[in-house]
């Protein structure tokens, strides 16, 4: 049966009083159960620490796929950035203020004053 932390740590709590109520006296009996016990909340308690570190992992890891995702980002809005001024610079030149096509249309407004 797996218990979690809370429940070991009451069982000992248990345990503990039971010494008490005994004046004390650390009997065989309770000793094999702390011992054994013990063994349970260390073998729980690296398995929490283990799975705690997986998790730390997995968000490092997140982290370093959110910058890389901004680097994109921000590389491809650079990219539009300079295709529209491509775009502008070129109609400029010819002195075009319009280019249609079934898909899209570019126009130069004038600026609004």
């Amino acid at each position: 049966m797996k218990q979690s932390l809370y429940q070991i740590s009451s069982e000992m709590q248990e345990l503990l009083n039971e010494i008490t109520e005994l004046g004390g006296e650390l009997t065989p009996e309770l000793e094999g159960k702390i011992n054994s016990l013990d063994l349970v909340l260390k073998d729980k308690a690296n398995s929490v620490c283990e799975y705690r570190q997986s998790l730390m992992d997995y968000e490092t890891i997140l982290e370093e796929k959110i910058e890389h995702l901004k680097t994109m980002r921000s590389q491809i809005n650079n990219k539009v950035d300079r295709l529209e001024e491509y775009i502008l610079n070129s109609m400029k030149r010819m002195d075009i203020t319009k280019i249609e096509s079934d898909l899209w249309s570019v126009s130069i407004r004038k600026p609004l004053k």
